[in-house]
């Protein structure tokens, strides 16, 4: 069975770059890698939307995973459009990809841009 969406170009898009997001090594081994993190970055970034009706669909998105990511996720699922989980929010994201405790994912306002970088546990003072 085909996803709902299967015939929207951006869609099929998403759905690319979510798959070689996940075929990346440190993606599968959960081991660090500073160059599978730059490729992640550039994945991230290249799945962000442009258009303004992708603008609108990706807030609208977003808002709905920042209020149930669960349900957000069941729905990605069922309808197969996998590559939506780009356009969530950045927990959901992460928690999604497996990535906690391995990559904090931060956005660039200035930039318009997602900043990717090794996780660093804070240390805890007494």
């Amino acid at each position: 069975m085909n996803s709902v969406l299967s015939d929207n170009v951006k869609f099929q898009e998403l759905n690319e770059i979510i798959k070689k997001i996940r075929q990346l090594p440190m993606i599968r081994t959960r081991q660090f890698n500073e160059e599978d993190l730059q490729q992640l970055k550039v994945l991230l970034n290249s799945a962000l939307p442009r258009t303004d009706m992708d603008k609108g669909q990706a807030r609208l998105i977003r808002y709905f995973s920042s209020h149930s990511s669960k349900k957000a996720i069941e729905l990605v699922n069922e309808i197969r459009a996998y590559g939506l989980i780009l356009w969530m929010d950045a927990r959901t994201l992460i928690n999604s990809l497996k990535l906690h405790n391995l990559v904090f994912l931060q956005w660039d306002k200035e930039n318009s841009c997602y900043d990717v970088q090794k996780y660093e546990p804070q240390r805890k003072t007494a």
